[in-house]
């Protein structure tokens, strides 16, 4: 009996370790085929992909989704799921959220600079993230004016804008030297900036979308590399402003039911009765003995005839609403494309009919002090009408 219970014992002692070595050997497989995701919160979706990349993880395992958000960057990552340290198991997918830069739509009052360096301006529409700031520039030998001297901006001071409204500010210049432009295409957007500002240029910057470009590449320039231009002239930036879509799952559609018998759901609740057919008196039980039969109510006879209830007809659906079409561009459209003003005018009737077009001119010595003529910038003004600035030769 002692050797039987001690074979028992050892038995099960074996069978312990065993299911201790395949739990374990289960747990280091599923080790191997997971893998560890590092803190991405404060980098970038190109970093995700690179990490993805090098840990041959697919794209379709990275969910991106995108939202607004006051501090961080454009492509910033904000959150991911699963967390930094933790691990991603096989086909598993990692969600990360990141930053659409900052709310376009934020609503803003146009200060009134008077009185304000160029550099406090500048600090200005830093801090709140305008997205299309120009700065013109000025000539005046006036020794009272001070380089860089506030003019007048486009709104004007106490002006209701958005983030994304197109502005201009008029400052002055004391300097009046011929520039030469060097090759900008190979330079960054913010060199191009620091490059204008130093020489004093005028810069307009034009956004194109691409869904295949790297953000903030320059598409083109309106100054030839080598060619020379004057302090105040102004030339036009294009850039790719990257759209990156949401790569958030869709729920699957409902799969039809199969054709097969229909089984009846218990119901919820017991279902209410039906009204009992009228008996007639051979089918009426006999009322008991003990219990005297109640007799059914008389009910009062109107002297009156009744007169039939008018139906009140149902309520008209209301009239679907028009569907809102948009009548104008919904970006700034490459300046280059219209060296003339009846090139605007046949374009945006051909392209765009229901928009009306203002045009607005530099035509004098002060506002187009080297005579030159083109599309300077547009923009809207409102969901209906579009406004173009046009430089136009006053000496020809």
């Amino acid at each position: 009996m002692a050797n039987r219970k001690k074979g028992l014992i050892t038995a099960l002692i074996g069978i312990t370790a065993a299911g201790a070595a395949l739990a374990g050997s289960i747990w280091l497989i599923r080790s191997n085929q997971s893998t560890e995701i590092p803190d991405f919160t404060g980098q970038y979706r190109a970093d995700v992909e690179a990490w993805a990349k090098d840990e041959n993880i697919g794209s379709d395992r990275l969910i991106f989704t995108y939202r607004y958000d006051e501090i961080s960057d454009n492509d910033a990552v904000l959150s991911q799921n699963p967390g930094g340290g933790e691990r991603l198991d096989e086909e598993e997918k990692l969600k990360v959220t990141l930053s659409r830069g900052a709310d376009p739509n934020v609503e803003f009052s146009m200060p009134d600079f008077s009185g304000k360096t160029e550099k406090e301006i500048r600090k200005w529409f830093d801090d709140n993230k305008f997205l299309h700031v120009e700065y013109l520039y000025e000539f005046s030998e006036d020794d009272t004016v001070s380089e860089g001297a506030f003019i007048a901006s486009e709104p004007a001071a106490g002006a209701k804008l958005k983030r994304s409204a197109h502005v201009s500010v008029r400052l002055y210049t004391k300097r009046q030297q011929e520039v030469t432009v060097p090759d900008l295409t190979v330079y960054s957007l913010n060199n191009i900036r620091a490059w204008a500002d130093e020489n004093r240029i005028s810069l307009n910057i034009e956004f194109v979308e691409s869904e295949t470009e790297a953000d903030g590449k320059i598409v083109s320039i309106s100054a030839e590399p080598g060619s020379v231009i004057h302090t105040g002239d102004r030339i036009t930036v294009t850039v790719v402003s990257r759209i990156y879509q949401d790569t958030a799952e869709t729920p699957p559609a409902a799969q039809p039911a199969a054709s097969e018998p229909e089984t009846a759901a218990a119901p919820s609740a017991p279902p209410v009765a039906e009204t009992a057919p009228r008996q007639t008196d051979e089918e009426k039980e006999p009322a008991s003995p003990h219990v005297p039969q109640q007799q059914p109510e008389e009910t009062p006879v109107n002297s009156e005839p009744e007169q039939p209830q008018e139906e009140t007809p149902p309520p008209a659906e209301p009239d679907p609403e028009p569907e809102v079409i948009a009548v104008c561009p919904q970006r700034p459209l490459p300046s280059g494309m219209f060296p003339t003003e009846d090139s605007i005018y046949l374009f945006m009737n051909s392209e765009y009919p229901g928009c009306a077009v203002v045009i607005s001119y530099y035509d004098n010595e002060q506002n187009n002090p080297s005579n030159i003529q083109g599309c300077a910038s547009n923009y809207p003004l409102n969901d209906t009408t579009w406004q173009f600035e046009f430089y136009k030769e006053w000496n020809r």
